[in-house]
């Protein structure tokens, strides 16, 4: 009795492995269902037309192929990942997409310059997608709203390729100004005033009244 217990324990756990592919969907995406798809994802998805230069396939999760694609836009020189992946619902493949993220990058270098014309603000620490400023007077609100507003003219530019877009969304843009009072400490979040994100059209005027009202 206890082989023929052992033998259908046995026989019970092939098949349990058997099935496991049929189960769980561990057959890899080929690569053209995979271009297909995500080509069709970019055109659908990305606010800006572009073309594929480069896909890296490698293994991911329960060995299936994951695929790793670099996109080019059409209309200027700027690239991003798009990652399509399987996750672990059942073995379904899943697209990330990194265009906001190179989008906030195109324009970091203008951006980094007219930061650091601010003297209260911490770019070394935050970068240029985060960046922490410090306000107290209403002179620093004044030159603060100015370099703010010369940012919001900077990614203006990003509507020559996504007329209309909302550029406080991260997946367009999303790049975020978080306000401390001079002397306060940035690890301390409470202490924080407030933040603004760039949106591309506010002027120095309307920037400063609603720093004004974080002061007082």
């Amino acid at each position: 009795m206890r082989i023929k217990t052992v033998l259908k324990k046995t026989a019970g756990f092939i098949l349990i492995m058997t099935m496991f592919p049929m189960l769980f969907g561990c057959n890899s995406v080929s690569a053209k269902k995979a271009d297909r798809d995500v080509a069709d994802y970019v055109a659908k998805t990305i606010p800006e037309p572009a073309h594929q230069i480069d896909v890296i396939v490698q293994k991911g999760a329960m060995g299936k192929n994951e695929y790793h694609y670099t996109f080019s836009s059409n209309q200027r020189d700027l690239t991003f990942d798009v990652y399509y992946k399987p996750d672990d619902n059942f073995g379904k493949y899943r697209f990330e997409n990194f265009y906001g993220m190179a989008a906030r990058k195109y324009y970091e270098d203008a951006l980094t310059k007219e930061i650091a014309l601010y003297p209260n603000s911490d770019l070394n620490q935050s970068g240029t997608f985060n960046t922490i400023v410090y306000v107290s007077t209403q002179d620093d609100a004044k030159a603060l709203a100015e370099m703010l507003s010369n940012c919001n003219r900077i990614v203006s530019d990003q509507w020559n390729y996504t007329p209309g877009a909302d550029l406080t969304d991260k997946k367009i843009m999303g790049i975020h100004f978080y306000f401390f009072p001079v002397g306060g400490n940035k690890e301390d979040t409470s202490s924080g005033l407030g933040s603004y994100t760039l949106n591309g059209s506010d002027d120095a005027d309307t920037i400063y009244n609603e720093i004004i009202k974080l002061l007082q």
